[in-house]
């Protein structure tokens, strides 16, 4: 049985990822797209530690930026 405290910390530093990676396509483009992939790897590790370990204020204020690009992306890009 999947422990739910688990399971929400794991979508949390979920969403903070795919944020975050979001915002830094930004100012990275790579012509090869493999990078990203390669990102996602420390990336998913930190947020999950930064979930784990890290006071709530740190997560909190990843997952705030992550939540920022992602509705941007998706409600203001999205409509145009």
């Amino acid at each position: 049985m999947i422990n739910m405290e688990f399971l929400l910390k794991v979508m949390a530093a979920l969403f903070a990822t795919v944020g975050i990676e979001e915002y830094i396509k930004n100012f990275f483009k790579p012509k090869n797209k493999v990078w990203y992939a390669v990102l996602m790897l420390p990336l998913s590790v930190g947020c999950y530690v930064a979930v784990e370990l890290l006071p709530l204020w740190v997560i909190g204020s990843i997952l705030t930026v992550g939540g920022v690009q992602l509705s941007y992306q998706t409600l203001v890009q999205g409509y145009k």
